[in-house]
């Protein structure tokens, strides 16, 4: 992955403008969908493991 990045980064260097920033960064929020992320983790030990630690803090909490 990114080894083919820094290849093809190179074998275009000075063909190509490539910009560290574009200056519209902040319009990808709207483009962001962590449903993606979200569907592994909720039918995984992970949203266990959260809730279990969740609850262990609103214990310590109120004691």
């Amino acid at each position: 992955g990114l080894e083919k990045l820094e290849m093809h980064r190179s074998a275009v260097a000075g063909r190509i403008s490539v910009p560290d920033a574009w200056g519209q960064e902040e319009f990808l929020k709207d483009w962001i969908d962590c449903t993606v992320f979200d569907a592994p983790i909720v039918s995984s030990r992970v949203s266990t493991a959260k809730a279990l630690l969740i609850g262990d803090v609103r214990r310590s909490d109120s004691a």
